[in-house]
């Protein structure tokens, strides 16, 4: 999956070549894209076939098929979800990128309907958890370069290469003070 993201192509049309195993991506219809979207983000988020067979009008057999050939094509996404999940349950707690701490007892609750809710809230608190912490950390580093830049000497730098180099350097050496 990692190579559809630095495809720089639409990640979902591609998700959908794979699933219909369709590698001219032009062929893919854009209802067939939409599908994928629905259940690419539908299974990161913990919908499952009936809901997705809903959402896409469906019948459940057809969004059953479509999530396992999703999960056939992308077998990391499915182990890295049962990663997590048997994480959480070891620690009743997850953390994310930055290490900020959701702590979710029901991981282990004997009512199914808490556990698979805090099994989707572990995989989700990761994803928009960390996608927050990206998010910051990139205001962050934006802050820092406006006082780099408000501070020089020269009030508007002569090219844009002179703001790619202040930036590179801000961004290498934030990334050091991180690790």
């Amino acid at each position: 999956m990692i190579e559809l993201f630095q495809d720089e192509k639409d990640i979902y049309r591609q998700l959908a070549g794979k699933i219909l195993n369709q590698p001219l991506l032009e062929l893919v219809p854009d209802n067939e894209r939409n599908k994928a979207k629905t259940i690419c983000l539908g299974i990161l988020y913990g919908m499952g076939a009936a809901a997705a067979a809903q959402k896409l009008g469906i019948e459940i057999y057809q969004a059953h098929q479509i999530i396992n050939s999703f999960y056939q094509k992308f077998q990391q996404v499915k182990k890295w979800m049962e990663t997590i999940k048997h994480q959480t349950k070891e620690f009743k707690k997850i953390r994310t990128l930055a290490g900020r701490i959701r702590h979710l007892p029901d991981i282990v609750s004997e009512d199914s309907f808490k556990r698979s809710a805090a099994e989707r809230q572990a995989i989700n608190s990761i994803i928009q958890g960390s996608a927050s912490d990206i998010i910051k950390y990139a205001m962050v580093c934006m802050e820092r370069l406006l006082q780099i830049l408000s501070s020089s000497k020269e009030s508007s730098p002569s090219s844009s290469s002179e703001y790619s180099d202040v930036a590179r350097n801000l961004i290498d050496s934030l990334s050091a003070t991180q690790r």
